[in-house]
């Protein structure tokens, strides 16, 4: 990954030096920032920008550093041979102090031979030096630009004036990149990890560091050591499982179900648990404490039945049809008799 940062001058600490006759004056302020040469009197003035460069972070490696001109125009007058020289490092105070030191320090890194323009952005690696081991990650980096120019034919004065407006200024332009992985011992140090998904492994060791990791889940494993430190980690689901313990602590978890099982103990601890559906279950004990908790299914319903009842019993008799007769008669004679009744 490439990150980068456009990094304002501290306005405070940028300017110009102005040197006459052995005199170092400085003058803050992003209005004052120029550089240039006054023959006749024997003037010089160069250009200096302090730019806090401290949040670049301490790991990252710088690939690409460039100075971003802006510009307002140049009064009259010009040499027969334009030079304009770009330094890098840490030189400035506390302040802008106008000092020897301040006028003379930085590495070069560019000559241009032309004025540049405004919105120009100057590769400071352009003539082949490197600016990437004077950005400083701690604090403030450092750019001189000043007029080395030669009058031969040419005017008695000239400058170059820098910085449009107050929002308008010269920039530093850093971008750097994150090493993947980085393994820094010393004495012995050594590391073993095997992935199999989603993971990180981590080991910084002074004097002896080991580390062995197995991850077969998302899983993250990290050993810092020293001295001598050793890890073992072995994942194989989504379960978690802590014991801590001052003297000695002892933890058993066995989990069928979501759950989650801690023991903490001072002087002598233990704990075991089984859980079978929800549940949770913690110890914390001082001296000496144990605790065994079985979780079991919840009760079962009431027991209820249900008995039928036999109707009441009945029945019913038949009963038989009255007896009837007729008997003949003689002739020329008729009799007749009803039927008989029933006892």
């Amino acid at each position: 990954m490439t990150d980068y940062q456009d990094f304002l001058p501290d306005n405070s600490k940028s300017g110009m030096i102005f040197y006459w006759m052995g005199t170092y004056t400085p003058y803050t302020g992003w209005e004052n920032s120029e550089t240039g040469q006054q023959i006749t009197y024997g003037w010089n003035f160069r250009a200096f920008f302090a730019f806090d460069t401290s949040v670049i972070p301490d790991h990252a490696r710088v690939k690409y550093v460039a100075f971003f001109f802006r510009r307002q125009g140049d009064p009259l007058g010009s040499p027969e041979f334009y030079l304009l020289r770009i330094s890098i490092g840490q030189f400035i105070g506390s302040s802008l102090d106008g000092t020897a030191e301040e006028w003379n320090g930085g590495e070069d890194m560019v000559a241009l031979d032309e004025r540049p323009a405004d919105k120009y952005s100057c590769d400071l690696t352009q003539d082949g030096n490197s600016p990437f081991g004077h950005i400083n990650k701690f604090g403030y980096t450092d750019v001189k630009v000043w007029d080395d120019s030669t009058q031969g034919s040419g005017d008695p004065q000239w400058a170059t004036v820098f910085n449009l407006a107050s929002d308008a200024v010269c920039q530093l332009v850093v971008a750097w990149t994150f090493p993947i992985m980085v393994a820094t011992g010393e004495g012995s140090a050594s590391m073993s990890a095997t992935v199999r998904a989603a993971s990180s492994a981590t080991v910084t060791g002074v004097g002896s560091a080991t580390m062995s990791a197995s991850v077969h889940a998302r899983a993250g494993a990290t050993a810092s050591g020293d001295g001598e430190a050793t890890m073992g980690a072995s994942v194989r689901a989504a379960l978690t499982a802590a014991a801590t313990g001052v003297g000695f602590c002892e933890t058993a978890a066995r989990t069928a179900h979501l759950m989650a099982a801690s023991a903490s103990g001072f002087g002598t601890g233990s704990l075991g648990s089984r859980l079978r559906h929800r549940g949770a279950a913690t110890l914390t004990g001082y001296g000496s404490a144990l605790l065994t908790l079985v979780a079991v299914m919840e009760p079962l319903a009431v027991h209820s039945a249900v008995r039928s009842v036999s109707p009441t019993d009945s029945a019913t008799r038949s009963l038989s049809s009255g007896h009837s007769a007729t008997r003949a008669c003689e002739p020329d004679s008729a009799a007749t008799r009803g039927a008989r009744r029933l006892s």
